[in-house]
């Protein structure tokens, strides 16, 4: 809750400043109801849609091809089965994450959560040659790729994914609610 200092600050700033100002203070306010409850059903919603179109929709995910190499360089191509199989496993993983998400189920999701994020941020480096093209630049005896291709803007895209998910694990609060602190400390 603000003190009395900031409260007057924004009541002159409201009252001072144009529409600008006026439009910032709105937004501001909005923000701070609905951010966290708008991060965790985007969050859930978008793993839950990428998710489902693995294993339900034959050929709609452009991740196939990558995920079937990097199956094959952990030795899982030679598991029963099509290679096809993890793709289906991490659709369904992607969905339960999703889900999990969208019910508040924070915590309960972290361990499945991590590990997934884990497994994609690393998958570019795995398989390169689907993520990376030249140019290159030499470290030594280290190459770092500095042009990405489209998997690892894919891949990275998950960097987002997972500050989002950190800004939803630091404000949960209690077992099985969505409501952060900062929600119920201002109502």
């Amino acid at each position: 809750m603000p003190n009395e200092n900031e409260q007057s600050t924004k009541e002159n700033k409201r009252r001072s400043g144009g529409v600008y100002v006026q439009f910032e203070q709105w937004f501001e306010d909005l923000s701070r109801k609905y951010a966290y409850h708008a991060t965790q059903l985007s969050l859930g919603i978008v793993f839950v849609w990428y998710g489902a179109q693995k294993p339900f929709i034959p050929g709609s995910s452009p991740v196939h091809r990558p995920v079937a190499h990097f199956a094959e360089v952990l030795g899982l191509s030679v598991l029963p089965g099509p290679t096809g199989l993890l793709l289906h496993a991490v659709g369904l993983i992607e969905v339960i994450v999703g889900t999990l998400l969208l019910f508040g189920f924070i915590r309960t999701v972290t361990p499945l959560f991590l590990l997934h994020q884990a497994t994609t941020l690393v998958a570019p480096f795995v398989v390169m040659q689907y993520a990376f093209r030249e140019p290159y630049v030499e470290i030594g005896p280290i190459v770092l790729p500095v042009a990405v291709d489209w998997f690892s803007a894919f891949a990275l895209k998950n960097l987002v994914f997972v500050a989002a998910f950190m800004y939803l694990y630091a404000n949960y609060r209690g077992r099985n609610t969505s409501t952060p602190d900062s929600v119920s400390k201002s109502e």
